[in-house]
C-alpha cells in the first residue's frame, strides 16, 4: 500500500490512533470548512471577472492566515492547504476565464505566506 515504512502515531487533536506514514500527518491539520468555502469563493470571484476582486482575495487570505496561525498550524501546513484548495478549484474548471492561472496561483501563495508571517 505505501512505499515507505508505516509507523503508528497519535494525532495531537484526536484520541483516535492513526496508522499513517509520517509524511502524511499534515493532512490531518486543516482550516475550518467555513474558511475553506470563503477562500474558494474569493478565488473563484477573482478569477472569473476581467478586473478580479483583489480586496476580497486579500481579506480571505488574511483571514485564513490568521486562523491558521492562531490554530497552531505551521506555515508549511498552511501553504499546503492553500495549494490543495487551489488544485480543487482548478479541478472544478471554474478558473477558465483566468488568462494566466499559474501566475495567479503564485500570487495567491505568495500573499498567503506574507499574511501568515504578519500575524
Amino acid at each position: 500500500m505505501y512505499s515507505r515504512p508505516v509507523r503508528s502515531t497519535v494525532h495531537r487533536n484526536s484520541r483516535i490512533r492513526h496508522v499513517l506514514p509520517k509524511h502524511t500527518l499534515y493532512i490531518l491539520r486543516v482550516l475550518s470548512e467555513e474558511m475553506t468555502t470563503r477562500f474558494r469563493a474569493a478565488v473563484r470571484t477573482h478569477c472569473s471577472t476581467s478586473e478580479g476582486d483583489q480586496d476580497e482575495v486579500r481579506r480571505a487570505v488574511a483571514s485564513a492566515a490568521a486562523e491558521a496561525h492562531n490554530g497552531g498550524i505551521s506555515a508549511e501546513q498552511f501553504v499546503i492547504w492553500v495549494k490543495r484548495v487551489w488544485d480543487e478549484i482548478m479541478d472544478e474548471g471554474t478558473l477558465a476565464n483566468d488568462p494566466d492561472p499559474a501566475h495567479t496561483r503564485e500570487v495567491v501563495i505568495s500573499s498567503a505566506i506574507k499574511a501568515y508571517y504578519v500575524q
